[in-house]
């Protein structure tokens, strides 16, 4: 049962999400179904500004590479371009986004559930408890850049 099935079921009140909507307009609440996340974040909280940073900041980023290759290449060697540098840029995105203030990792960890994350996939747990959640939050960011990647590429090519 994913979490959209799950409150609907414990709610009076259906939640739809519209799965043509664009990305930009993605909710909290989608981005975190997107990423994987257990829970999706309350509006507003640290979570959600999190996962909101980085489909932001994927967008702009993304934006700027495609328009700065389309002034020299065509859409078809952009489009080759763009995918060979897909996880540079998906992971330089969200290390910017990471954020790096304690209590801000801490909410941030918590609203997204983070201590969920196997950490054994980036080399394990370390003795440093604020770098394993950083990391966590770096995981979960780096799935979202990975969806974000496929659709906001589709939204184009409809364009």
């Amino acid at each position: 049962m994913t979490n959209y099935e799950m409150l609907n079921s414990l709610s009076n009140v259906a939640i739809i999400e519209v799965n043509d909507q664009p990305v930009k307009d993605w909710s909290a609440f989608r981005l975190s179904n997107e990423a994987g996340i257990p829970s999706a974040p309350v509006k507003d909280s640290e979570g959600s500004k999190f996962l909101e940073s980085v489909r932001d900041v994927f967008i702009e980023q993304f934006d700027f590479e495609r328009e700065a290759m389309l002034g020299s290449e065509d859409e078809d060697s952009v489009s080759d371009l763009m995918f060979e540098q897909q996880h540079d840029m998906i992971h330089n995105v969200v290390d910017g986004c990471v954020p790096i203030y304690t209590h801000q990792i801490w909410e941030t960890f918590t609203d997204l559930c983070a201590w969920t994350e196997d950490l054994s996939e980036l080399g394990g747990p370390e003795t440093d408890m604020n770098k394993n959640a950083m990391t966590a939050l770096y995981m979960i960011g780096c799935r979202l850049g990975d969806t974000l990647w496929v659709h906001y590429r589709k939204e184009l090519m409809k364009e």
